[in-house]
């Protein structure tokens, strides 16, 4: 699933980079999600005391896929 996510996004405006990420980095993110083969892709409610209310870019994802 996350080779199929990154060819298809590759078309549009959005950017993709692989890289390895802290905790820190995941702090300040507006959205986060997770794939795998089983569950695609998981919007990531939540990391400590950090909400993540907003999956909206995860949901324009899900229409291109």
């Amino acid at each position: 699933m996350r080779r199929h996510i990154i060819e298809t996004l590759k078309g549009t405006p959005y950017a993709v980079v692989e890289s390895s990420l802290t905790k820190t980095t995941l702090l300040q993110a507006d959205e986060l999600f997770i794939t795998n083969a089983i569950r695609k892709i998981k919007c990531v409610k939540e990391i400590g005391s950090q909400n993540y209310s907003s999956c909206a870019f995860i949901n324009q994802m899900l229409k291109l896929l």
